[in-house]
């Protein structure tokens, strides 16, 4: 474990990542910017650091962020070290999360369409691209699936696309210096005033995962 000083984390700490991303609307515009396309307009629950596991002796997992509204459901991770990379993490993370989206009698059209959405430090597939967005499709016909299931991997390092709205977040995390309103009202958030965390006791020893 790598131990910092509580004035050193930053945004990219997973430490101070949830903190700061248990303000709704906070998290609400963060992935208005990753996925414009839904058009968000509520959230109904914020939880930072939510562990899920299925059973005794079985591996959990425990997602930075965790929300959902009526018809969606999203686990964001920041993840800094290209070296534990792996596709198979956000297999998991789906593979666990969805064991918790029905209740006994639920019908399995009741699921929500499930986003796990990846925030990397580093360009994961080498590519170049801000956004890598994954669905499952046939491979004979190019048809996709339909079933709800979304991988989106954000490439912090990418050098497209770096005056959109995700693209100045993306310069947020890898530099710590405010791009607009949004990363300036995140610097604000409670997450960010170190004096707030010690009058709270938190841990300072966050790590890079």
């Amino acid at each position: 474990m790598k131990l910092k000083r509580l004035e050193e984390l930053t945004i990219r700490d997973d430490f101070i990542f949830g903190k700061v991303f248990e303000d709704t609307e906070l998290v609400k515009e963060l992935i208005s910017r990753i996925l414009p396309e839904l058009h968000l307009k509520d959230l109904k629950c914020v939880i930072r650091q939510r562990d899920l596991k299925d059973s005794y002796g079985t591996r959990g997992i425990r997602l930075d962020i965790y929300s959902e509204n009526e018809e969606y459901l999203f686990g964001v991770e920041m993840h800094n070290n290209r070296w534990t990379f792996s596709p198979k993490r956000a297999r998991y993370y789906k593979a666990t999360t969805n064991m918790y989206l029905l209740e006994q009698g639920q019908d399995v059209d009741e699921l929500k369409d499930l986003y796990i959405i990846i925030i990397c430090t580093y360009d994961p597939f080498g590519h170049d691209k801000m956004i890598y967005r994954y669905e499952n499709v046939c491979h004979e016909t190019g048809e996709e699936l339909k079933d709800g299931e979304h991988i989106v991997y954000v490439n912090c390092t990418a050098a497209e696309n770096r005056e959109t709205e995700i693209g100045r977040f993306c310069r947020y995390v890898m530099s710590g210096e405010v791009q607009d309103r949004f990363t300036e009202n995140s610097r604000k958030a409670p997450g960010f005033r170190h004096g707030d965390i010690r009058r709270f006791h938190f841990c300072a020893s966050a790590h890079l995962n």
